[in-house]
């Protein structure tokens, strides 16, 4: 894990670039897709170290969603994983999906080809198991699923309209919101709702606590911790905002600390080119 230090706010040695997953070269997208697949090791002790992510989310999960934490607690998460990864490949950059580009048909975007190129479509069978792309048969340890006695635990996806999905919203509508919510707390209120509908019309492991079991989720995050990147260099005193309510109504402030990272207050990483744990821009 990497050690968040206030200390270490505007230092940053070495920026990472996190472009668009459709517009790496196929070799550079299984480069990363290598990487995680590493971070996954079937080999290794189970639980290795995707699935202590994955149970990371699980959780908090109740905790970081319906509130304002939602966006301050997955930058950091996405750090933790882009660290794991980098351990991996120090090449191996986390990209984003820009699942808003096509929102209108969603299943026909290019991640969800069926080549090993990319991320494979619907699951299949009883268990709807996906068994196509990069990361065809994939087993997890951790899954809100019941499988039958025996049956090893597969990565799930269960499409919402069958072979299709709901539709999503699309990019023009996210811009178009982003000028209509001047405070963080508006901002969050306009953006959680698209997020959750990507996650319920994936489904299977997308929907539940133990989503990170699925790449698409990180690549998911990073789109939505572009999204609010792209909020904040609207009005450059949005790198210190962050107000609003969690789940629970309690306010937030600045200077609270993120749960499950020691020590890491959500000011310290408002800016993300600023923090050496972070160390990242978006093309």
């Amino acid at each position: 894990m990497p050690t968040y230090s206030q200390a270490d706010n505007q230092v940053c040695p070495h920026l990472t670039v996190r472009r668009s997953l459709t517009k790496l070269t196929q070799a550079e997208r299984l480069r990363f897709f290598d990487a995680h697949r590493r971070l996954n090791d079937p080999n290794a002790s189970r639980p290795n170290r995707l699935d202590y992510l994955v149970h990371k989310h699980g959780l908090f999960h109740d905790h970081i969603h319906e509130g304002a934490i939602i966006f301050p607690w997955h930058r950091a998460f996405l750090a933790e994983y882009q660290h794991a990864i980098h351990r991996i490949d120090p090449l191996a950059d986390v990209p984003y999906w820009e699942w808003s580009d096509g929102g209108l048909y969603p299943e026909r975007q290019p991640v969800f080809q069926a080549a090993p190129s990319w991320l494979g479509g619907n699951g299949q069978g009883l268990h709807n198991c996906v068994q196509t792309g990069a990361f065809a048969n994939m087993v997890v340890f951790y899954t809100e699923h019941h499988f039958s006695e025996g049956v090893p635990q597969c990565l799930r996806r269960q499409f919402d309209k069958g072979e299709a999905m709901s539709t999503w919203t699309e990019s023009r509508a996210l811009r178009r919101w982003m000028h209509l919510a001047p405070t963080y707390a508006q901002f969050r209120e306009f953006f959680e709702p698209p997020h959750w509908l990507v996650h319920t019309s994936i489904g299977g492991d997308m929907d539940s606590r133990y989503a990170p079991n699925d790449l698409l989720f990180f690549l998911h995050h990073a789109y939505m911790d572009k999204l609010w990147d792209e909020w904040m260099q609207m009005e450059p005193t949005r790198y210190t905002e962050y107000n609003g309510e969690l789940k629970d109504g309690t306010p937030v402030h600045p200077d609270d600390y993120i749960a499950g990272f020691d020590g890491l207050q959500v000011k310290a990483i408002l800016d993300p080119a600023k923090h050496a744990t972070l160390c990242y821009v978006y093309a």
